[in-house]
């Protein structure tokens, strides 16, 4: 059975108190004081009641919210159910054609995290071939991600805390600039440094991530701005509030592009240190709002998504895997023969002429999807290897459903991940051939289980 969420309530004061004695005691002696064991505990860490390949032990329903949805699933839209134990007709995107998705709650809600012990785990990469340096993290006894900090290679640093339906994340350049990402349900909150108000939010929508507020437009992140509190305006008088704090900021969208970038890659490298479950897709939206050579394409979200969610936007996922797993299949027993670039040049190969085929077979049926194609900076196609062209494996427009979306499939065969420089240029290209569109950005990792591993 489903049941609501925990609010705050008077046991806040007590909770708050057992927070800091936890803290206190883990500054002093490196581990997290021990509680006594009690029913709940035991259940929390009996492993019959786990489930395989799911980060938490519990999820909040979360439903498409339009017309479309199933009276009974409507109901259980923000109910709180168990993976152990599942509603009637079985979890989120189980029943045909539902487009409903969990949300992971972290911890157990009837155990406070300050009232239960908690894991301490150190990671270092001696061989220097991660994307990570090093990665701590703090377990609950359910298994649930409590805190990660992971240092990236370059020195970026992802602080991240899961607590309920909330996950806060610090991106630590460098430079030592920061930015925030506070998300839940969906809605994702982005922050500059330590101003507590966010730049913009950005919402998860049957119809793809849109942006739901801001502080001004965001399509002049890119040039240096007056940013001004929205709740007050730029005439406090006609509001009878307090004058608007201004902030004056800097190429904004600069600094958010590294900072997404950095947490993409790692929701890629080290996906069980951002509390992903098996099969999360990680995703990084671009914006295209404008046209013209000094414009730049705004980077609005990131996150990983279940495939349910990606997959009403980004129709041709299922396709595209299923593709790369097949050709992963089909050149197994020539693999360790070929050398690591040679083998990935054949996959992309085998799945460019799948695609070619298809599309010449059934034009109409596969009119929105393309391989191997280039692009000019100005948008024009181009030829491949032509000068300062920029190459997508697969590339989906979607103009029935939805004229402003551009999905780009990278295919990955071997550890490497999406370097900055290729993701912008990415970025930039499909803005400039698609003015106005959003740019949804997912690497696809193929495995010979099809669909077995993760993507």
């Amino acid at each position: 059975m489903g049941q609501a969420i925990p609010q705050a309530d008077n046991r806040q004061q007590l909770i708050g108190i057992a927070r800091q004695r936890a803290f206190d005691t883990y500054l002093r002696f490196g581990r997290w004081p021990e509680t006594p064991s009690s029913a709940a505990e035991r259940k929390a860490v009996d492993p019959a009641s786990a489930v395989p390949a799911k980060a938490t032990r519990f999820y909040v329903w979360r439903s498409a919210g339009d017309d479309k949805v199933r009276d009974s699933h409507a109901e259980r839209n923000g109910q709180l159910f168990a993976w152990a134990d599942p509603p009637a007709g079985g979890h989120p995107g189980t029943e045909p054609n539902c487009r409903c998705w969990a949300e992971p709650y972290y911890g157990d809600p009837a155990i406070p995290d300050a009232l239960q012990p908690l894991r301490h785990d150190h990671q270092v990469d001696a061989t220097g071939l991660m994307a990570w340096a090093s990665i701590e993290t703090l377990t609950r006894s359910d298994g649930s991600l409590a805190q990660s900090l992971v240092t990236a290679r370059d020195g970026t640093q992802i602080r991240a805390e899961f607590a309920g339906t909330r996950v806060s994340r610090r991106v630590t350049l460098p430079t030592g600039e920061t930015v925030r990402l506070d998300s839940s349900a969906g809605v994702q909150s982005v922050s500059i440094g330590d101003d507590p108000r966010p730049l913009f939010q950005s919402a998860w929508t049957a119809r793809g991530p849109r942006v739901i507020r801001a502080r001004q437009h965001v399509a002049f992140l890119g040039d240096a701005q007056t940013l001004i509190d929205p709740d007050v305006g730029a005439d406090p008088a006609a509001t009878g509030r307090e004058p608007a704090v201004v902030t004056i900021l800097p190429n904004v969208s600069g600094l958010l592009t590294l900072a997404f970038v950095s947490l993409y890659s790692m929701l890629q490298a080290a996906p069980a240190s951002q509390g992903l479950s098996e099969g999360d897709e990680p995703v990084v939206v671009f914006r295209a709002w404008t046209v013209g050579p000094n414009s730049q394409p705004i980077p609005i979200f990131v996150d990983a998504m279940t495939a349910e969610q990606i997959k009403q936007t980004c129709t041709r996922l299922s396709d595209v895997q299923e593709w790369a797993d097949e050709a992963v299949a089909v050149l197994e027993t020539e693999r360790p023969n070929l050398t690591e670039q040679t083998y990935g040049i054949r996959v992309h190969g085998y799945v460019d002429r799948i695609i070619r085929l298809k599309k010449s077979e059934f034009p109409l049926l596969y009119e929105d999807i393309h391989s191997e194609i280039s692009f000019l900076p100005s948008g024009q196609p181009a030829y491949r290897g032509q000068t300062s062209s920029v190459r997508y494996d697969v590339y989906e427009t979607v103009p029935p459903q939805n004229p402003e979306l551009v999905c780009v499939f990278d295919i990955k065969t071997g550890d490497a991940r999406i370097r900055f420089e290729q993701l912008t240029r990415m970025a930039a290209s499909a803005r400039a051939s698609n003015p106005g569109a959003m740019i949804l950005i997912l690497e696809v990792h193929p495995n010979s289980n099809h669909g077995n591993g993760r993507r």
